[in-house]
């Protein structure tokens, strides 16, 4: 901007929006008085008060900005300054935050009817009167924060008063504010200015840093002790964060020997990280060892990168754990105590379909070329990864005129469900059409795969073959009436892929992953014997989840009351007739066994293990569906990492099945994901690692928690649908001791981590197994 002039004060520094005209006469000042003056008179003529305004403006800022010239006509012929001086001083003080320092030191003692007359007049009145050898008791009050004014005229005059006075009092007040201010200090310091109160002077010296000086006036560090002891909430860290720049280790030990807050704010975080910093550049290795080894095991292998190439410690009991903890990757450790439960991110960038079979996951994924974003004429590729390694097994192009819908990656190939209907074998140079008929349902088994169509239970092998056929009235269902038909609800299969599990038209079976059949039953729906006032009961499905649990199955059945309110109110329009509809949802879950008799046995019954409770607006009366087809499901897995563990998940799902031929659109809200053990129902461990927020996926609410097949891993996908991520709870709950104290850590958490089996090789494991060892003095002998 031309004319623009950079000026600053307390170290704020900005750039004037109008030229601050240094060059302005004292009769151009005095005219732009004359004509602010002359516009308070706007009731005689109108067009005077925009005029007087700007001009006023144009003065205050001039004045501001540093114009001698202009601050004195604004200020007035005096005593006092006139009111519009202090209209300035108190705008520019409102209006730059930072320097609110400078603002509460001009007030103190002030009530806040007197604010703008305790701002202006110490500062106008020093301006007023600028002799260096005159400096009265109305200037006191303002002169510490007129000499904080860096790039101002005031402030040289504020500053040669201050030297020529010689007076300690006004001394002691500058040196007060300038802990605060760092130009104003740097004016104290270069002039010989400190507090008389010898604490005041030690703890001012200390905090900018003058440790010659400090050390001089403090030998024995008393004086910053009581200091330190005196300060505010504020002060306290600055000083902690000079004696730990200054290398005052001793001063530091002396300030922490007390423990409680003081040490706990001092050794951790970024004064933490200070500390350290500090000691390795004093090269005090063997005393950063010290605090290196009482840290969290994160922090410390976060600080081992200090220590030089061929430090080792003294101590030859210690020097394992050095070696580990200079061993141990820093990322790796610190992404795990952040999230111990995550395990690994497989990245899949646009996908449109991700399945997941035993330790594999299939996508179909538009790729496009370069790094542009994809778009819908982009190719489609079908993929393969190992999981939990992420690495890519292969991609092959798919251009089928099906649109896929289901898919379970096999060992040999990939088992892909197109639409409208058709099963397909995929390889890495060939396909082949292995089903003909419409496809509800694809789950992974131990020996390959399991489907469902409307008349056959089909079986296929780990090279994705399909090798049985076993028609459902086999089995006690009735099969569709046509191929588009679903008489089959579920498909579930058990944690160790041996067992299948389906229900449809009231009857649930069970078979072996080749189809035969083990036990079939007629569960019926568990209703509660008590209805909430108001509420009139529903029918439900009785079997609305399945799940295993070891050798039991588990089913979830769901009581559903709803209360009806009519409604009315006046619109717009006319009147509007209309229901609040409450819908509350409750799930119990029955364990069923095997009878000798190939029956279902009932076992132990969890009363209400899951509830939702919806509200909406019916504006047809007549209709008694949930609004655009909303809907409550609940999900049962058995969760091979916790013994006798459920994975209970609760979706918020809007469908459609306008097209019967189509597979389901859903939109799905997981609520929440919880852990239920078995022996205990009453227990919940929520999973804080795994909280899925709304996400859009036109076929599968692969969003949700799930069970890896065949893993005790948890896999879920990421908001945006670009990753597959997968937790381990096992490793996990090892892992949080990676962020835990030392002091809190116990021997059994060493037991936990030689228990954790898989994973004795993972850095991160490793690292903390020696700190346990060397902490309790045990030595498992593994490497």
């Amino acid at each position: 901007m031309a004319g623009a002039r950079k000026v600053g004060i307390a170290g704020i520094s900005w750039v004037l929006s109008e030229p601050a005209e240094p060059g302005m006469t004292e009769q151009q000042a005095r005219e732009l008085l004359r004509r602010a003056n002359r516009g308070r008179r706007w009731w005689m003529v109108p067009t005077l008060w925009p005029r007087g305004r700007a001009a006023q403006e144009r003065l205050q800022q001039a004045a501001l900005a540093g114009n001698m010239t202009a601050l004195l006509v604004l200020a007035g012929p005096g005593p006092l300054p006139d009111p519009r001086l202090s209209t300035a001083w108190t705008e520019w003080f409102r209006r730059h935050y930072e320097v609110r320092v400078l603002l509460h030191h001009l007030l103190r003692g002030h009530s806040p009817l007197s604010q703008e007359p305790a701002v202006s007049d110490p500062l106008g009145i020093i301006a007023m009167r600028p002799g260096e050898h005159e400096l009265t008791d109305d200037m006191r009050p303002g002169i510490a924060v007129a000499a904080a004014l860096t790039g101002h005229p005031v402030a040289g005059i504020a500053r040669r008063k201050i030297l020529a006075a010689g007076d300690q009092d006004v001394v002691d007040d500058v040196c007060e504010l300038a802990r605060d201010v760092p130009a104003l200090a740097e004016f104290c310091l270069r002039h010989d200015l400190v507090p008389a109160d010898p604490t005041r002077a030690a703890c001012f010296l200390l905090l900018h840093g003058r440790y010659a000086r400090y050390r001089a006036a403090d030998p024995d560090g008393s004086l910053a002790l009581e200091a330190y002891a005196g300060a505010d909430a504020a002060t306290r860290p600055r000083l902690a964060s000079a004696v730990v720049d200054g290398g005052l280790f001793d001063l530091l030990h002396r300030i922490t020997a007390s423990g409680g807050e003081a040490r706990t704010a001092l050794l951790s975080g970024k004064p933490l990280a200070e500390l350290c910093a500090s000691l390795a550049r004093h090269e005090r290795w063997a005393q950063l060892w010290r605090h290196v080894i009482e840290l969290p095991v994160a922090d410390a292998v976060r600080q081992i990168g200090r220590f030089p190439p061929q430090w080792r410690p003294e101590r030859a009991a210690e020097r394992p754990l050095y070696a580990e903890l200079r061993a141990a990757p820093a990322g790796a450790v610190a992404a795990a105590a952040a999230d111990p439960q995550l395990l690994t991110t497989v990245e899949l960038r646009a996908a449109k379909l991700i399945g997941l079979g035993r330790s594999r996951a299939a996508a179909i994924i538009r790729r496009s070329a370069g790094r542009r974003r994809s778009r819908d004429s982009d190719p489609l590729y079908l993929e393969r990864y190992a999981l939990p390694s992420g690495e890519l097994l292969s991609r092959r192009p798919y251009d089928e005129p099906t649109y896929p819908v289901l898919v379970v990656p096999c060992e040999g190939g990939t088992v892909v469900a197109g639409e409208p209907a058709s099963l397909w074998r995929y390889t890495d140079d060939d396909r082949t059409r292995i089903y003909g008929g419409c496809v509800g349902h694809l789950v992974a088994t131990a020996g390959g795969w399991a489907a469902t169509s409307a008349t056959d239970l089909l079986i296929g092998s780990a090279q994705g073959e399909l090798t049985h056929r076993v028609p459902l009235s086999d089995l006690g269902l009735a099969p569709g009436r046509s191929r588009w038909e679903r008489p089959v609800d579920q498909l579930v299969v058990s944690a160790d892929g041996t067992r299948l599990a389906f229900a449809g038209g009231g009857r649930v079976v069970v078979t072996d992953q080749n189809g035969r059949l083990l036990a079939a039953g007629r569960p019926e729906a568990e209703q509660p014997g008590q209805v909430s006032r108001g509420f009139e009961r529903e029918p439900t499905a009785p079997v609305e989840a399945l799940g295993f649990l070891g050798d039991a199955l588990i089913t979830a059945s769901r009581a559903r009351t709803v209360r009806r309110e009519n409604k009315a109110d006046v619109v717009e329009y006319g009147d509007r007739d209309w229901q609040e509809v409450t819908v509350h949802d409750s799930w119990s879950l029955v364990c069923w066994t095997v009878a000798p008799n190939g029956g279902l046995a009932r076992g132990r019954r969890f009363w209400r293990v899951w509830h939702f409770t919806a509200r909406y607006e019916n504006e047809d009366r007549e209709d008694t569906r949930h609004p655009d087809w909303v809907d409550w499901r609940l999900t049962v897995e058995e969760l091979p990492c916790c013994p006798s563990g459920l994975l209970l998940t609760g979706v918020e799902g809007s469908t459609s099945d306008s097209d019967p031929r189509r597979a389901p659109v859903t939109r799905d809200r997981v609520r929440t994901a919880q852990v239920v053990l078995a022996q205990d129902p009453a227990r919940y461990d929520a999973l804080p690692a795994m909280s899925p927020a709304i996400r859009w996926n036109e076929y599968r609410d692969v969003n949700r928690p799930t069970v890896l097949p065949g893993t005790s891993y948890l896999t879920t996908g990421a908001p945006d649908r670009d990753r597959l991520q997968l937790y381990d709870l096992r490793r996990g709950a090892v892992l949080a001791l990676l962020g835990r104290p030392v002091a809190d850590l116990e021997p059994a958490d060493l037991d936990a981590v030689l228990a954790l089996s898989g994973y004795q090789d993972d850095p991160c494991v490793r690292v903390l197994r020696a700190r346990l060892e060397h902490r309790f003095g045990r030595t498992t002998g593994r490497p």
